[in-house]
């Protein structure tokens, strides 16, 4: 019985223990004056009165327990406190504290994933002007990608142009001797080959085929680190300590600190290239909400020669709902939205036209390879010799397109990012959360576009290098030709 009795006293908390030094039924430990739990024992005696004296101990103890919690932690005491219930209003408010309904697992998983998300609620200030300086970047190289990419068509188209027609000229002009005075045929070849020297020499001067290329593939890279950025994997993933504050804050320094590595490399290896040309004259750094620089080409109502991605205060820098502005953190939802699905649909939407324009111009190669020959068979062989000319020119320019390579590569984009988007969807909403897998989805997504950029470069670098060989041969066997 007196065990029984002592199980249940030992479970209540005594706040003093005046009281139970004159009970002749307990016995305390020694050190009971000194601060902290103590022990007290039972020791039965069988008298009524030492029982009743332990009841009235324990009653007022737990009547003045009552008391203090009424004194102290009930709820008018606890409004009573300004100080307490001051801290506890800014517990509440903060953004790390989370409401949810334990009747509504949807609510609760949604609470602990913001709790432990990897994505900061929004960017910094120096994230923000980082991601506008890149954003800016982007737009003058791909701006001027496209000035190169036009010159160095252009250049090329006329310098076929006229080494064709000196070989027309060439022929026709044995052909129809008596028809023109003696120094017309040769001054027009003379005109012809100065103006074809002149844009080899050009060319030669002024690569726009190596800047174009340059500057378009550093443009793609850039956009690439951005939605890594924006996403924040691959290097710019946080550390474990990003659960904390403190640690999120030192992972959000890491992450833009890379971020502004990056940026100085690749304007860097530009800058060697380009440095000889106008390209930096456009101002890409601005304090203000204006844009940077007052050239006229940043405010073009259509074209690539403006700011596209809402960096400054324009008059479409105001999102529309769902639509990306360019610079908030992305989850890997809105990712798979904004830049796996648009690669695809920009890749997918290219295919059909360069495979019609591919068809066309190889069925006019192959007409203009049978010509030749048709004329020979009926001893035309000046005409024939001409048609010849025309058709060389006409597959150089279709092997300086390279629409064959651009189709392969362009169909080998969409598939390998289809396949990606298949295995992601093929996961559970548990794995989706994963931060392994997230980082696999953004990393594959960006290796794939980066190798589609990288085969572009190389086969771009191919062909410019045949062209020049080939302009090389022609000026030989022009000057060779002119000795003989």
């Amino acid at each position: 019985m007196w065990e029984k009795e002592w199980n249940a006293l030992r479970g209540m908390c005594f706040h003093s223990y005046k009281g139970l030094h004159n009970l002749d039924c307990v016995v305390c430990s020694p050190d009971v004056e000194k601060p902290g739990p103590h022990v007290f024992k039972m020791k039965p005696s069988g008298k009524l009165e030492d029982l009743k004296n332990l009841m009235k101990v324990t009653q007022d103890e737990f009547d003045s327990g009552i008391k203090y919690n009424e004194q102290k932690k009930s709820a008018s005491a606890f409004m009573n406190s300004s100080e307490k219930w001051l801290a506890a209003y800014y517990i509440l408010e903060s953004e790390d504290v989370k409401a949810a309904n334990l009747r509504d697992p949807r609510s609760c998983e949604d609470a602990l994933e913001s709790m432990v998300a990897r994505l900061p609620l929004k960017n910094t200030y120096k994230g923000l002007l980082l991601l506008r300086h890149a954003w800016t970047l982007v737009d003058v190289f791909h701006s001027k990608a496209d000035y190169y990419k036009k010159l160095a068509k252009w250049m090329y188209a006329v310098y076929l142009l006229l080494t064709t027609a000196m070989a027309a000229i060439f022929i026709l002009s044995n052909m129809y001797a008596a028809v023109a005075s003696d120094s017309m045929w040769p001054n027009l070849l003379l005109i012809l080959s100065l103006l074809a020297c002149f844009v080899q020499g050009w060319m030669t001067y002024s690569k726009p085929a190596s800047k174009w290329v340059l500057l378009r593939s550093s443009a793609i890279s850039l956009e690439s680190e951005i939605w890594k950025f924006r996403s924040r994997t691959d290097e710019y993933a946080g550390a474990a300590s990003a659960m904390y504050v403190m640690g999120r804050d030192n992972a959000e320094k890491v992450a833009e600190q890379r971020f502004q590595a990056v940026l100085k490399t690749i304007k860097d290896n530009v800058f060697e290239t380009v440095k000889l040309t106008s390209i930096f004259s456009t101002a890409i750094i601005s304090d203000g909400s204006s844009p940077p620089g007052s050239s006229s080409c940043w405010h073009r109502p259509r074209g690539r020669g403006r700011l596209q991605h809402m960096q400054y205060e324009t008059g479409d820098s105001q999102p529309a709902e769902n639509q990306d502005d360019h610079h908030r953190p992305v989850t890997p939802d809105c990712f798979i939205k904004l830049r796996l699905d648009a690669a695809m649909k920009f890749y997918q939407c290219r295919i059909p036209l360069y495979s019609r324009i591919n068809n066309r111009r190889q069925a006019l190669t192959l007409i203009a390879a049978t010509m030749p020959i048709l004329l020979s068979a009926t001893d035309q062989l000046q005409w024939a010799a001409i048609f010849a000319a025309l058709s060389g020119a006409l597959s150089t320019w279709v092997e300086f397109s390279s629409l064959s390579k651009k189709l392969m590569r362009y169909s080998s984009v969409v598939m390998s990012l289809s396949h990606l988007l298949v295995w992601w969807r093929s996961l559970s909403k548990p794995e989706q959360r994963q931060v392994d897998n997230i980082d696999r989805l953004v990393r594959t997504t960006e290796a794939i576009i980066g190798d589609e950029n990288s085969a572009w470069v190389s086969d771009v670098h191919k062909t410019a290098t045949k062209m020049i060989m080939q302009m090389a041969g022609a000026e030989k066997s022009h000057v060779e030709n002119k000795m003989h």
